[in-house]
């Protein structure tokens, strides 16, 4: 057992890095027993509170004295004037950053310029002319790299200062997924879908488990082989069936709405969206997929609870937040996960990369050289460190976050980027809103049965057609 008490006056006696390594020692050892408890009764739920808690103020504690024992230990770089960071908030940016940018630099004053509300974001960055530049999504970053608005980044990346070896590669991949082929931006944390199973409901019915690397028609056919079961559907998710479509379409290189200069098409590649519409029809109606209000024998109640969290349904495909949200229910099923779904074409590769929080240097900035040094903080070695001992983000940095709960993280990391369709269209959003009506609408008379795939197919198109006419009007 830790004595933590007889560990204080060792703590005041040491340098710096000493007590930080100590509590990083510290919190592995509560993250154990917190684990250890995952499983037991609802009598401790209050202590596993605590000692949650308890991991996230020590990691806090560590990274102060990580970043105190960092500038001790290491020539200091020095820091100073007046930075502006577009982020959502101050009281956010203070949350997730703040902390260790004023223990880290600091001579260096800063200022968020709060960009929470704020629909023409290009706009808003010529107005406030932030040194570093926040894109909350791939897309804005595009925009942005287009718009001229970012430095490059890679002159400034230098072994020794600060490596991206360590970046998760996919990552890496979609940054540099861009007409210069450059990197603009980079970012501490990502996502990627997953196909996630019920261990319990596999082994009940002797199925073989899924495995890294299937194809969109395995997973059917695996989902197929639950056609006898009473209690469960085969796969199931919680999106709509227009988000299923356009799931499976992009695993193959497919886009819903395309664009080509001026030229927008819709559902291009006419037999193979067909073929998807075909084999989406098939698995619902034989009862082994189950979407939202597709199928009639799934209740409301059980769509409410998620079906596969309630043990009702055997696989479904998902980002980290389904993990969590399982760790956080009363799920009573050993999990299982794999790689999403691929294209047997590119098998190692995925378009699911999302990257939600990009960091790059305003062109326009008058410091560019701090701003550098605040983003590689933000993206760098510690802090992927220390969060990954309380964010339920998944890290850039792989190394940090390999397992929750017993539950192995690779498959998250497994794949790398597949940038056949990372750019969308330029549509309206009146025009997206209008069309996924229209097109969820003729994909329930296709899970119905009222038509089929190829006159589902035929039309989508027709009515996208004059949605795009009204759009250029």
């Amino acid at each position: 057992m830790l004595d933590i008490a007889g560990m204080v006056p060792v703590f005041i006696s040491l340098r710096p890095h000493r007590p930080a390594r100590l509590l990083l020692q510290l919190l592995d050892q509560l993250d154990l027993l917190y684990k250890s408890m995952t499983n037991h009764h609802e009598f401790i739920n209050e202590l596993k509170e605590v000692l949650l808690r308890l991991k996230q103020l020590i990691a806090l504690l560590a990274l102060s004295l990580v970043v105190i024992s960092g500038c001790a230990e290491e020539e200091e770089k020095v820091v100073e004037g007046k930075l502006r960071i577009m982020y959502w908030d101050n009281h956010n940016f203070a949350n997730d950053y703040g902390t260790l940018i004023a223990s880290r630099f600091p001579e260096l004053d800063y200022e968020v310029a709060a960009m929470n509300g704020v629909d023409d974001l290009s706009a808003f960055i010529n107005e406030e002319q932030p040194d570093i530049i926040f894109a909350p999504s791939y897309e804005d970053y595009l925009q942005f790299i287009d718009q001229s608005l970012l430095l490059p980044l890679d002159p400034r990346i230098q072994p020794g200062s600060y490596d991206i070896e360590d970046i998760q590669p996919g990552v890496v991949q979609m940054l540099r997924s861009n007409e210069h082929q450059q990197l603009f931006g980079l970012s501490p944390a990502f996502s990627s879908q997953v196909l996630y199973y019920n261990k319990d409901l596999f082994k009940r019915y002797a199925i073989e488990e899924p495995v890294n690397q299937m194809t969109w028609e395995q997973v059917f056919a695996t989902a197929g082989r639950f056609h006898t079961a009473d209690d469960a559907a085969g796969f199931s998710v919680n999106y709509t069936s227009y988000d299923l479509v356009e799931m499976i379409g992009n695993t193959v290189g497919l886009r819903v709405i395309t664009s080509n200069g001026e030229q927008i098409g819709i559902l291009k590649d006419t037999e193979k969206w067909v073929d998807i519409l075909e084999d989406i029809q098939t698995a619902v109606q034989q009862g082994s997929v189950a979407l939202p209000g597709s199928a009639p024998v799934i209740t409301e109640e059980m769509i409410d609870k998620e079906l596969f969290l309630a043990g009702k349904s055997a696989m479904s495909v998902g980002r980290p937040d389904l993990l969590y949200r399982y760790i956080q229910s009363d799920a009573n099923f050993d999990l299982g996960i794999v790689t999403a779904p691929v294209d047997p074409n590119f098998p190692d590769s995925t378009y699911s990369y999302r990257i939600d929080s990009i960091f790059g240097i305003h062109s326009a900035s008058s410091m560019p050289d701090e701003a550098w040094e605040v983003i590689k903080l933000i993206t760098g070695d510690e802090m992927a460190g220390i969060k990954a001992k309380y964010s339920n983000q998944l890290s850039t940095r792989a190394k940090y976050l390999t397992e929750v709960n017993g539950i192995a993280l690779n498959p998250f990391y497994e794949l790398s980027y597949d940038n056949r369709i990372f750019k969308k269209p330029n549509t309206s959003s009146k025009f997206g809103r209008s069309f996924f009506v229209m097109m969820s609408e003729e994909l329930e008379n296709l899970l119905l049965d009222k038509q089929s795939a190829e006159v589902t197919v035929k039309k989508i198109k027709e009515q996208g057609e004059v949605l795009l006419a009204l759009e250029k009007d």
